[in-house]
């Protein structure tokens, strides 16, 4: 039974960081080019160095509409949920690198 620790790489649920990153990395595929020439570069950069947070800020972020994300990346907009703040600038120094 997994315990839920940082060395075997396994969550309370039994899935696998291999697992999530496959789910994150299908979930950043979107049906807008603009927004994949973002969140994909980062995916494939820094998905893996994530802490646990930035994960679930990640996938918190994933949840909301294109566009919306799309204008946050741009900073044409600021998102309501300000946790969602540094996760988007981490997307954005990927894009700069």
């Amino acid at each position: 039974m997994s315990t839920g620790s940082s060395t075997d790489n396994t969550g309370v649920d039994g899935r696998s960081a291999a697992i999530t990153n496959r789910q994150l990395t299908w979930r950043s595929r979107r049906g807008m080019l603009e927004l994949e020439l973002f969140l994909l570069p980062f995916v494939r950069s820094r998905l893996d160095d994530l802490s646990a947070a930035d994960r679930e800020a990640y996938a918190r972020l994933l949840e909301h509409d294109d566009w919306d994300i799309f204008e946050w990346l741009q900073g044409r907009w600021e998102p309501q949920d300000e946790s969602l703040n540094p996760i988007l600038e981490q997307i954005r120094l990927a894009n700069t690198a």
